[in-house]
């Protein structure tokens, strides 16, 4: 799945940086923990579980399987959304001033599509794939969401949003996890208008699509924090950007968005009011 996405990178060249030092594995453990969610101490030495990660994204990237990290896997970790080191260079990402990344293209999944979702059905098994959260947390998406997600989320590392910002917090529920979600919203909120404000009942979440995900950005997603969320760098990056990736916001909680791009040509009118 990242293999798909194309990002231009300048040239890297190996005497910019030197490979064997603790500054420099303890990059790339970083990043294979963000990538495949290896869960590697990051302590700057090369042992047998981080070459052993290092084999596991070349495999999945279709790389070479050695073990080493030179240039091309290098590269192959910033496409797939590692932060480069100081001193390598990234061009800028054209999203925020030429339309959608290159190579990518959001999939509709309903007609008209564009805005909230409306299809809020459960998806097939098969259409389900696990990401690598907040926290190292594995959480389960639509993979047209996925896909888009892992597009988003590289373009606005190049743009300066860097981790663990736009990592997901939640995707995927099940009706039976939303059902506990609501009832603890009846019990916090203390009536069924007021709870569904924050919470949907079960059957009225767009969560249970696998296409809506509640982003981290920077601070506590809750209703209370609202207002100090959409003040943020992340929050007013995803506002001018996220539409381009097929994403579309939930007015009250500015860290859920959802992926519903439009099927026709013309992009349907989104419910935008980003108070901003």
């Amino acid at each position: 799945m990242l293999r798909e996405l194309d990002y231009e990178l300048e040239d890297i060249r190996l005497s910019e940086v030197d490979r064997r030092s603790p500054r420099y594995i303890s990059w790339v453990q970083r990043s294979l923990n963000l990538m495949i969610g290896a869960k590697l101490a990051v302590d700057g030495r090369w042992g047998p579980r981080t070459r052993q990660a290092v084999r596991l994204f070349q495999q999945r990237q279709g790389l070479r399987v050695d073990g080493n990290v030179g240039p091309q896997t290098e590269a192959a970790l910033i496409k797939a959304g590692a932060i480069p080191l100081a001193g390598r260079a990234v061009k800028p990402s054209p999203v925020s001033r030429q339309g959608p990344l290159a190579g990518f293209k959001p999939t509709p999944v309903e007609t008209p599509g564009g805005g909230r979702i409306r299809v809020k059905r459960d998806p097939a098994p098969g259409d389900l794939v696990t990401v690598v959260g907040i926290r190292s947390r594995k959480i389960q998406l639509h993979r047209l969401a996925a896909k888009a997600w892992q597009a988003m989320v590289s373009a606005a590392r190049a743009d300066g949003i860097r981790h663990p910002l736009l990592l997901p917090t939640s995707g995927y529920r099940s009706s039976q996890h939303q059902a506990r979600l609501w009832q603890a919203a009846l019990r916090r909120y203390g009536s069924p208008g007021k709870a569904r404000k924050w919470v949907a009942p079960p059957g009225g979440s767009a969560h249970q699509s696998g296409r809506a995900i509640d982003f981290y950005l920077g601070g506590r997603n809750s209703s209370g924090n609202a207002a100090n969320l959409r003040k943020l760098p992340a929050f007013k990056w995803l506002a001018k950007n996220a539409r381009r990736f097929g994403f579309y916001p939930y007015i009250r909680e500015p860290w859920h968005w959802e992926y519903n791009p439009p099927a026709r040509v013309r992009e349907a009118e989104a419910e935008l009011e980003f108070g901003c």
